[in-house]
């Protein structure tokens, strides 16, 4: 549940499209998200511009420039393009370790709606917060609930059947 809350906030966000710039940021400067990805990892989108230029980017669409900054230095660390699926929910779950409250929250809880609006209201902290948003998110995430833990769903290569608080590994 803590899992599909969380990911139907990033579905909200990016549409789990991690090399997506925030439409009107593909408008302003542009770009595709293709194009934008290319030129921040070449560097002829300086670190500075992608930090200060106010246009939501990756999964979690890091808006604000110290958060942006944060996503920059990590992917960079790790040799990764900035578009990077993996890389960037490496990034969340290390960003996540210091919302204590929220991380406790994705762990125990066994309610969608409560997964995604503790991410909605202490991670993402969007402007509208309303309850219409905290209804659309958290429909996301029941659909991915639905979809991947509610019905039986079979892993043909092991063989196993893939239930409610297993833990499993997805592929990139």
């Amino acid at each position: 549940a803590g899992v599909a809350g969380l990911m139907g906030n990033l579905y909200s966000e990016s549409g789990l499209k991690s090399n997506n710039l925030q439409n009107s940021g593909n408008n302003k400067l542009c770009l595709t998200d293709e194009q934008y990805t290319e030129k921040v990892d070449s560097g002829e989108y300086s670190r500075e511009q992608f930090i200060n230029d106010k246009q939501g980017y990756g999964l979690a669409q890091h808006t604000y420039w110290s958060r942006k900054q944060s996503l920059y230095d990590y992917m960079k660390s790790r040799g990764a393009s900035i578009g990077c699926t993996k890389t960037q929910l490496d990034f969340i779950m290390l960003e996540l370790k210091s919302y204590v409250t929220v991380i406790d929250i994705l762990r125990k809880t066994n309610s969608v709606k409560e997964a995604s609006d503790i991410v909605l209201l202490q991670y993402e902290k969007p402007a509208d917060q309303s309850d219409v948003v905290k209804n659309r998110r958290a429909a996301f995430g029941e659909n991915i609930f639905n979809k991947y833990c509610n019905n039986k769903h079979i892993d043909k290569e092991a063989q196993t059947d893939i239930k409610v608080g297993d833990i499993v590994k997805l592929k990139e």
